[in-house]
């Protein structure tokens, strides 16, 4: 089984469930400005914010997202598919993990017995991990935000998330009770979410896979409780939405609806329902690392070389369909950036596996096109070797005129 089986046989569980389902946005229609859509539930929290707070609905859909600071390795990629069940002020965050659990266990037949389930034991949160670098528009700053990594916020016990991963079967030996200390344990389980790129602020319960001796989140459950203060004014949030009052001293501020979004990626599901090691054994993976290697495995740094190509080369088909190439303004600079970068590593990568050339690049675009078109809602996808070409020999240009002017210099 592969992510668009997955994708079609969660769109058809969630309906019976009683989640209706919705089509994908694109990846740039992203409320950052400086990256592209990172997680569907970003943009629809603060979509969802600005709009209708008091609207209560519930939905489930698929978002395509581009993580361009994920480093592909066997269990990261940048570009992915991620399936979201969403709801405002409607369903719980017990019906969303019960419903998610009855996927994994009675559709795709994952072993319960193979699970760990990370959960916020309760205390205060300082704030050790939002003040990131890539918190580009500052909003980790200020004096409620000093104040709170000084006296931190508490944040009671999920019982919540505990209770609903009992009542799905799960035991006590399984569950994994974090505080936020546990953010930066090496065993990558952790169970706050409260970061720089995320407006939204609470905890959240992960499921964990065990894949060939190692743990892999297949899942995410999250509270999103609390909105940042600096995004709260600079998008005018009403103050009826919020239970703090607005000009306090607080840096985070609770919210009266509740808000319940629960997801996982496609590709990272589909590798626990095969019991593969690897992304890189999924299409349309594995017959892009064919084209490149010819069918002869790589070592070593060669190896690396022809799984980053694979991942950026299917990053850069989704990011030229949904207009990444016409990113021209100002206020888009950072995006651009980002975009041009992955065809440059992909032209650079290329060039040190001797294969640059037209023909390559039209094969490992064609791969790309054909896995994703065998879903109805890619259809759009179909020819679009030729743009991405045509995107790759401009950058091509761009790269000669730089090279000259490095010289010059």
């Amino acid at each position: 089984m592969d992510a668009i089986q997955i994708k079609k046989q969660y769109l058809e569980f969630m309906r019976k469930r009683g989640w209706p389902s919705r089509t994908s946005g694109k990846l740039v229609d992203s409320t950052f400005p400086h990256c592209f859509t990172i997680s569907g539930a970003v943009d629809w929290f603060n979509t969802k914010l600005g709009t209708d707070p008091f609207g209560k609905e519930a939905y489930a859909y698929w978002v395509r997202c581009f993580r361009h600071y994920d480093i592909p390795d066997e269990i990261h990629l940048p570009f992915f598919w991620m399936m979201l069940g969403c709801s405002w002020d409607m369903y719980s965050r017990e019906k969303a993990i019960i419903d998610n659990f009855d996927f994994y266990k009675n559709e795709l037949g994952l072993d319960p017995n193979r699970l760990k389930i990370t959960c916020w034991k309760g205390g205060k949160v300082y704030g050790l991990g939002i003040n990131l670098a890539a918190d580009v528009e500052h909003s980790c700053e200020g004096p409620e935000f000093e104040k709170m990594r000084r006296e931190g916020i508490f944040i009671p016990r999920d019982t919540e998330a505990i209770n609903a991963w009992k009542k799905c079967g799960i035991r006590d030996d399984q569950i994994i009770e974090c505080g936020e200390l546990e953010t930066l344990d090496p065993s990558g389980f952790d169970a706050i979410l409260l970061n720089a790129r995320e407006n939204f602020a609470g905890v959240r319960s992960e499921p964990y896979y065990e894949i060939k001796g190692r743990y892999v989140e297949i899942g995410v459950f999250l509270s999103e409780e609390y909105v940042k203060k600096p995004i709260a004014l600079r998008d005018k949030v009403p103050q009826e939405v919020l239970e703090d009052d607005l000009n306090g001293d607080k840096f985070l501020l609770h919210l009266k609806p509740k808000p319940v979004p629960a997801g996982f990626g496609f590709e990272r599901l589909a590798i626990a329902v095969n019991d593969y090691p690897s992304f890189f054994e999924l299409e349309p993976y594995r017959t892009l690392r064919q084209i490149l290697t010819g069918g002869r495995e790589p070592e070593g740094e060669k190896a690396r070389i022809v799984l980053d190509t694979a991942a950026y080369t299917t990053a850069i088909v989704w990011l030229v369909h949904d207009g990444a190439n016409l990113l021209v303004k100002n206020t888009e600079r950072q995006r651009r950036g980002v975009y041009r970068k992955q065809l440059k590593t992909v032209i650079r990568n290329l060039r040190d596996l001797g294969c640059d050339n037209d023909d390559t690049y039209m094969s490992l675009f064609g791969a790309v096109v054909n896995y994703y078109t065998r879903d109805e809602e890619c259809e759009t996808l179909r020819g679009m070797e030729k743009p991405c070409l045509e995107e790759i020999l401009k950058q091509k240009e761009r790269m000669k005129i730089e090279e000259k002017a490095l010289e010059r210099e």
